[in-house]
Formats: C-alpha cells, structure tokens, sequence
C-alpha cells in the first residue's frame, strides 16, 4: 500500500494504459514535471500515485479523504475518448466523486484533457462527462505533442501547478467548516464532546433530515433503472430480430444490404430512448448514492449502538428491495458484446448504435451504485 502520511500533498493519477503508450509516455511525463513544478513552486513535495508503481492506491481514498485539514488529496484524471470507455476508469472517478460528494468536497478533481474537448460538454448524456465539464479542467489537447523541454509543454505544466495550487487553497478553506459539520451532525464539538443545540441554531442535516431525502429517493432510482432496463430490452430485441434476418438472407447481397439499412432504421428512435433513460438513471442514482453514504456512514458511526442500529435496520429495509435492480449490471455484457460484433457489420450500424454503448456504460455505472447500496443477507456492522 502506498504511504499516505499528512506532510503529503497527494494526487491520484487516472488514465488509459494504452493511451500513455500511444503518447509515448507522455502522460506519465506530464505527472513527472508536474511534481517537479510543484516543488519548484511551493518548496513543498507532491506525491501522484500512479497504479504502475503503487498498486492499491484506490482503496485509500476514502481514508485518505478523511484525514483533515493537514493535507489535501486531488483526483487528476487523463481524459481522452478512451478514458469514458474504460470500466476501470469509470470506476474510479464515479467512486471519487461519491466520496466528495458525500463529505461535501469540492474542487478535487482536476481533469487534464488530452484529447477530446469539443465532446466535454455540460449538457452531454454520460453524468461522468458532464462531471468533467463542471470541473476545473485544463486542456493539453494542443501542448502534448510538443517538445516536452518547448516553451508550450513548461508553459501548460505551470498552469496545471497554478490550478492544483489553487485548488489545494480552496480546499484547505473548506475542510474546517465542513469537519465541524461532520461533528456536529454525529451530536459532537471539536474536541469530541457531546453538545446540545442552542436553540434557533442552525444544524448541519442529521440522519432524520438525511432518511428523509433518501427514502423518497428510493422508488424513484427503482423506477428510473427499470425504465432504462426495459429501453435496453426493446432495443435487444430489435437487434436480435434484425440479426435473425440478416442471418437468413443467405447469399443474396441486395436482400442483406436492404436488411442492414432498415435495421439501422428501425434502432434509430429505441436507442435514442435507451440513452434518454440510461442517462436520466445514472443522474437520479448519484443524487440518491450522496445521500446514502452520508446516512451510513453516521449509522456505522461509534455512537449509541442502540439508536443507529434501529436506523441502520431502516436503511437495510429501504435498500432490500435493490437486489434484483442491482443484477441489472451483470446482464449488460452479453448484449454489450452482441452490439459489438454488429458494429463490425456496417459503418451505417456502428453509427447508429454508437451512443447504445455510451447508454450501456452509464446504466452499468448506476447499476453498480445501487448494488453497493444493497444490504448483505447477514447484515453486520
């Protein structure tokens, strides 16, 4: 495991393997001077974990995140096409945009664009592309080709540096009123003793105020999964329809030429409304999912065992029912991979069912989350 200790500024590196070898290691250069420029800045040392030299970092996030004041840890994804077809990334920055979004963090993504601006867009159909857009990016879209000792290539590093400089600042002013409000809402001061609430005081949500957003949030994750799934559905259906009759053309390249056509018809409007539903799905799961783990995380909090544990069993009740919603993920990969080799049929196809696989990746992403939530069948601490 990495070395997390608080004199560290940290960043956690995300990026496509493939991509940095398609770059020729540029953006493994790009971490390496951005330490350099750091230091060179600050005085101070940075630390950028980098999965091919600290294996394991992702499981430290949540610890990391907890630690305070002292130290201030970024998430620096390396966006490119690749990077929103990637399951592993998507995890990653799905998970770490959790996190701060159930502690009230902001500011600690930091995306570097290496290719692929003009589809960074806030109004774009994946929730983790338009989490992208929302953050502080910096484009290097135009300075990575470059000589990495030119005057673009330093000139784009110091501007990285300044943004993380920046955005370490903000952060460090955020973090004491928002642990002060962690305390609070557990029912303790900064030192960790219990208080009583002045009256007229306003307080931090509690887990009554917490249950109260989420419960209702609940039927509405259910019935927005379960309208892409069907969406999703019509779709396959469609494809296997139209595959069966591709099939059976035989030898007749007219015949199977006009089966290819209408099929790319036909899925047109099913796709768009599986992208809609997908899209619409993954935005009402990370509402929901901030705030789920601000509610367990105070239930899982030492406190009265007694009380938080007639909260945790109204938890465990609300999310029961998610099991079946929370399969929905290990269904995807056969058709994913039946969309796939149908791409390979014709460009007019590959077109047309382009943003199914984007739909694909965002209602995977929303199942996984509902799947978190779900409680196991013997329920621990």
């Amino acid at each position: 495991m990495p070395d997390l200790s608080e004199e560290w500024t940290s960043g956690f590196w995300s990026y496509v393997r493939k991509d940095d070898a398609s770059t020729k290691g540029k953006l493994s250069e790009i971490r390496e001077d951005l330490i350099g420029m750091y230091a060179l800045e600050t005085g101070d040392q940075l630390k950028i974990f980098q999965d091919t030299d600290t294996i394991g970092w992702g499981e430290n996030w949540e610890g990391a995140l907890g630690y305070g004041i002292r130290r201030t840890v970024f998430f620096i994804p390396l966006i490119t096409p690749n990077y929103f077809k990637s399951d592993a990334c998507r995890d990653e920055l799905l998970s770490f945009y959790q996190l701060c979004q159930s502690r009230g963090l902001k500011g600690l993504i930091l995306p570097i664009i290496i290719t692929g601006r003009n589809k960074i867009q806030v109004d774009h159909e994946d929730e983790l592309v338009r989490i992208i857009a929302k953050a502080n990016y910096e484009s290097f879209e135009d300075i990575w080709p470059s000589s990495r000792d030119g005057e673009a290539w330093i000139s784009g590093i110091r501007r990285l540096t300044g943004k993380l400089i920046d955005a370490e600042r903000r952060v460090e002013e955020q973090l004491p009123a928002i642990l002060q409000n962690e305390l609070r809402a557990s029912g303790y001061d900064p030192s960790g003793s219990p208080v009583v609430p002045l009256s007229g005081e306003m307080e931090s949500p509690g887990l009554i105020e917490i249950a109260e957003e989420f419960e209702p949030l609940v039927p509405l994750v259910q019935a927005a999964v379960e309208r892409a799934v069907a969406d999703f559905m019509s779709l396959s259906a469609l494809l296997a329809e139209y595959g069966d009759r591709a099939k059976s053309s035989g030898d007749n390249p007219t015949l199977y030429k006009a089966t290819i056509l209408n099929m790319a018809r036909a899925i047109e409007e099913p796709t768009v409304d599986f992208v809609s539903s997908a899209s619409e799905a993954q935005r009402i799961v990370l509402e929901a999912d901030s705030f789920y783990k601000r509610y367990k995380t105070i239930v899982n909090s030492e406190q009265d065992e007694r009380i938080m544990a007639q909260f945790r069993a109204q938890l465990n009740a609300e999310t029961g029912n998610l099991r079946e919603v929370a399969a929905v993920a290990d269904q995807l990969d056969d058709v994913a991979t039946l969309i796939a080799s149908v791409e390979n049929i014709s460009t007019v196809l590959r077109r047309s069912l382009r943003p199914a696989n984007r739909g694909i990746k965002m209602l995977s992403d929303a199942a996984r989350t509902v799947a978190s939530w779900a409680p196991d069948d013997d329920v621990t601490r």
